[in-house]
């Protein structure tokens, strides 16, 4: 058999492509333990604060927050006006900021009653937030994350890339672990870890592959992936949870330090 010169350049720069995508391994992980959701919120933001979890629940006529404690029992919620599809949410001073997806308004909640007490206008489309000391980051789908003051006020933008130097596009949901944003991938059903540095490019250091989670929940309704995480220091458990999943996982991840997983007993 004749092997066109074509054909093995094309053969050669896949072999390339496959050894740079394997830089950055899967990290296994093990599942603790889980708590309950409501199934039926389409979960764009998640998170922990003050031993309370915060939920917005995304789609036109169905958004909301939920207020829950550690065991999954909801406190509060708060439907919001059927004009505003709910996205991500972060804690910036005390307040709870949820961003809307096209509506191109950021929604003031106060934490404890869930009341809105502010509005701010964001520009575009907006699909993830999250608050790293003074910046605020912000995904839209694309494969950049733009970086604001608290003021609203844009500094510059990250360009997320694997290994191979292409864009990782359909960057989602957004939290923080130390000095790292954790990104949820829309539809992939990974959750990256990327470190928060100075440089216009930047290439995730972790990657979770939670598809197994979400198969779990995808055979029921179309649309559903893994959305929403954050890391619970006190028990040194990775949360992880998904669109209309109806559950959040509680996971130890046995190669990394710090995260070992072990889950408070009530």
């Amino acid at each position: 058999m004749i092997i066109s010169p074509t054909h093995l350049l094309l053969t050669i720069l896949l072999f390339l492509n496959t050894i740079a995508l394997a830089e950055v391994k899967n990290t296994p992980f093990i599942i603790k333990a889980e708590i309950n959701l409501p199934k039926d919120c389409f979960t764009q933001g998640f998170l922990l604060n003050h031993e309370n979890i915060y939920l917005s629940c995304g789609r036109y006529g169905e958004s909301r927050i939920v207020k829950l404690n550690k065991q999954g029992n909801i406190l509060k919620e708060k439907r919001v006006d059927d004009a505003y599809f709910l996205e991500d949410i972060t804690m910036v001073n005390g307040q709870l900021w949820a961003i809307t997806w096209r509506e191109k308004t950021l929604l003031v909640f106060n934490p404890d009653t869930l009341q809105i007490i502010d509005t701010k206008p964001i520009p575009d489309e907006t699909w993830g937030i999250a608050h790293v000391n003074d910046s605020i980051y912000i995904s839209n789908g694309s494969s950049h994350i733009d970086r604001y003051d608290t003021t609203l006020k844009r500094i510059d933008s990250i360009s997320i890339q694997n290994a191979n130097h292409r864009p990782i596009l359909n960057l989602n949901a957004l939290s923080t672990i130390g000095d790292q944003l954790m990104v949820n991938v829309w539809k992939d059903n990974e959750l990256l870890f990327i470190p928060i540095k100075n440089n216009t490019h930047q290439q995730p250091s972790i990657k979770i592959d939670l598809s197994s989670l979400n198969k779990t929940w995808s055979t029921w309704f179309t649309g559903i992936t893994a959305n929403g995480a954050f890391y619970d220091k006190s028990s040194q458990c990775l949360w992880v949870t998904g669109k209309k999943w109806g559950k959040a996982y509680l996971l130890a991840l046995p190669s990394l330090d710090g995260f070992n997983c072990r889950p408070k007993q009530h």
